[in-house]
């Protein structure tokens, strides 16, 4: 389905005190039905399966709509037009928990009879929860909304062709306050434009003036002890026209804020408000540079509760304070920034001897590559789930050339590329083959399966030493970059973690990027 949207922007909000109107509208041609048994799915293209645990699935459509300056959401409407019912009888799949990737397999399926006999339209509401999110000073109103009427006692369902959809928005001091942070250039722009369903609303926003002559674009915080050897990476970038600026703990210390990690944040918000940084490094692991814990509350076969998710987005999402009403649960919903304006990325060395391998690392990849290796990746994917058989593969599979599943469109690795597989589906395989692979030299590696702290890619902690991965020393084969949807192996709070060990040391990989707690699947 190509859709197709009209915008209406109604108000006149150039003085930044007048409530606004945005209209848009969407079309929607007939849907697929997939079967399962004695029950369906309704599937619309760039609509994603959604509901409440027990209750029927729905196809919905994800809203990100570009607020005109300083305004916020506060009302959404929607309006169908040209309904379809679809002839025959439908018990539509109910929704089920998200369960962690690490969780055993479980034969309790929820079921919501009450709903399931219900002879009204389900959903009562077809919009979903309505937000405004910020990203370097642009509002967004976010929420979802499904084109489907569902009457579970006599199993209808239509569906309207046309949905026109009425946001209200109105000036307030969060909206004006996200405004300090406002950036316009090339890159974010581009960025706004690949976010959002009606680009052409950027054009209301226009950039801040200040002084560019005292710009720079990476901020680097750490020890004071550390500094010195850091030197070599500031010089590393330099050349690219990346220019970077040292900021000690000690120092920032100094700042306002009710703790270290608090001082932190505010400092980089005056950076990036002041001197338009776009990347912070922390140099240093937990001890040395603090991370900030996220609460969390996840209801499933069991509820999972967190207060202390170690996550440094809470360095890289600026607005807000990330604990609105100053409880000891920083994060909960709606306290939660998820649009980040900067990129953060930690090295979590403890010990000048990590630091030296990290730089060597950094140094070698960036400055001497291994040539023809980029289009060299290994997919590794794990059998996850029985009852019905749930592979890796199924989700590697979609990073490789355009897919439009889960109501996204992706394009990913070209498809020419030369893909090696170790999928547990085509015949397990064990982390001999996987270390063998790596040491002839792959550059990205993939991989969807269970992890734990001290254990990914069936390799354990023991298993992360420079001679069993002496082939990929940077000289051979390059460092390779280790992406991972695997539970907790990204833990970088616990004294190490895998995913530390993997980068701490001379070989093996240049970067890693995995979950501090549970990856989820459903």
């Amino acid at each position: 389905m190509k859709k197709i949207f009209t915008l209406v922007l109604l108000g006149l909000f150039l003085t930044g005190n007048a409530q606004t109107t945005l209209e848009k509208t969407y079309y929607f041609k007939a849907p697929v039905v997939r079967q399962m048994a004695t029950e369906q799915a309704i599937e619309f293209e760039s609509t994603t399966q959604q509901g409440i645990a027990g209750e029927p699935l729905l196809p919905y459509h994800a809203i990100n709509l570009l607020l005109p300056p300083g305004q916020e959401a506060i009302s959404v409407s929607i309006q169908g037009f040209d309904e379809t019912e679809m002839p025959g009888f439908y018990k539509l799949q109910p929704a089920q928990y998200s369960r962690p990737l690490s969780a055993s397999p479980s034969p309790v399926r929820t079921w919501n009879k009450e709903v399931y006999q219900l002879n009204e339209v389900y959903p009562a509401t077809p919009a979903g929860h309505l937000s405004t999110r910020y990203m370097n000073g642009h509002a967004m109103a976010q929420t979802v909304f499904t084109p489907v009427k569902y009457i579970p006692a006599s199993g209808t369902v239509s569906y309207y062709g046309k949905v026109k959809l009425t946001i209200q928005t109105q000036p307030s001091a969060k909206a004006e306050a996200a405004l300090l942070n406002l950036r316009t250039s090339e890159k974010i722009q581009q960025s706004i434009i690949q976010s959002v369903q009606n680009p052409e609303a950027l054009a209301d926003y226009t950039s801040n003036s200040r002084n560019r002559s005292n710009e720079y674009q990476i901020l680097i915080i750490t020890r004071e002890s550390f500094v010195q050897p850091l030197e070599v990476l500031r010089q590393v970038y330099l050349p690219r026209g990346l220019k970077s600026q040292f900021a000690t703990i000690e120092s920032i210390g100094s700042m306002t804020g009710q703790d270290l990690p608090e001082k932190i944040r505010n400092y980089i918000v005056q950076e990036y408000q002041q001197h338009g940084i776009e990347h912070v490094v922390l140099a240093g692991d937990v001890e040395h540079v603090p991370y900030r814990g996220f609460y969390c509350t996840v209801q499933s076969s069991t509820t999972y509760e967190d207060y202390d998710i170690p996550a440094d987005l809470y360095y890289a999402a600026l607005d807000g304070n990330w604990n609105t009403n100053g409880n000891s649960r920083w994060g909960e919903i709606g306290e939660d920034d998820l649009l980040p304006e900067i990129s953060v990325g930690r090295m979590p060395f403890s010990s000048a001897y990590e630091l030296a391998a990290m730089l060597n690392k950094t140094t070698l990849y960036q400055n001497q590559p291994v040539t023809g290796e980029l289009r060299n990746p290994l997919l590794a994917g794990e059998h996850l789930y029985s009852g019905p058989d749930t592979w890796g593969s199924d989700y590697l599979e979609l990073l490789i050339g355009t897919h439009n599943d889960n109501g996204y469109t992706t394009t990913g690795i070209p498809e020419d590329h030369n893909f090696t597989r170790l999928y547990d589906e085509n015949g397990v395989w064990g982390k001999i083959d996987l270390i063998n692979t790596i040491n002839a030299g792959r550059n990205f590696i993939h991989h969807v399966g269970h992890a734990n702290s001290d254990y990914v890619m069936k390799l354990n902690n023991g298993d992360i030493t420079n001679l069993n991965f002496f082939g990929v020393d940077g000289v051979a084969h390059n460092f390779p970059v280790v992406y991972t949807h695997g539970c907790i192996c990204g833990a970088f709070d616990v004294n190490d973690c895998i995913g530390e060990k993997m980068v701490t040391i001379d070989n093996f990989a240049s970067a890693f990027v995995g979950n501090s707690r549970y990856g989820w699947f459903n």
